[in-house]
């Protein structure tokens, strides 16, 4: 199994993989010093401003999945990705490396309790899109910054 969820795969395997790549990020957050935070990474942004905007899409996918549960639709979003990266660049300032890393697992573990309440029927609904935006808020969006969180 790759990154791109299909019909085989169920809510266990996607909280496996989810599992794997917070371990990942992990052991990658764990050797990066606060001195680093402000260093720039990819798009421009530094690596507070990346932490933050991990956390913010740990936040919208948590809102989205509950919407989805609710209705059974896929919902949309309000703001544009950009709009909402704006955000994220803004709201990262003057947060210490301990409060990034604390909202960043707060987050986490909240959208792994969403997460465990989808049905392995559901995740191949909307064209894969529970599945889908699970990877692509976790894993698959780790690895997106995998670069950024290196040693400089």
């Amino acid at each position: 199994m790759d990154g791109t969820p299909d019909d085989k795969w169920t809510v266990e395997e996607l909280l496996r993989r989810v599992d794997a790549g917070k371990a990942w990020l992990d052991e990658r957050l764990a050797e990066l010093p606060e001195e680093t935070l402000d260093d720039p990474v990819s798009g421009g942004w530094t690596r507070r401003q990346m932490l933050r905007h991990l956390t913010v899409w740990h936040a919208l996918t948590i809102e989205r999945l509950r919407d989805y549960q609710r209705t059974g639709e896929r919902p949309g979003m309000a703001q544009t990705a950009d709009e909402i990266n704006a955000g994220a660049m803004k709201s990262a300032a003057g947060r210490s490396r301990e409060e990034l890393l604390s909202d960043l697992d707060a987050s986490f573990n909240e959208l792994r309790a969403e997460i465990a309440r989808l049905r392995d029927e559901q995740l191949p609904e909307h064209d894969f899109w529970p599945g889908g935006v699970v990877v692509g808020n976790t894993f698959g969006h780790y690895d997106e910054h995998r670069a950024d969180l290196e040693p400089a």
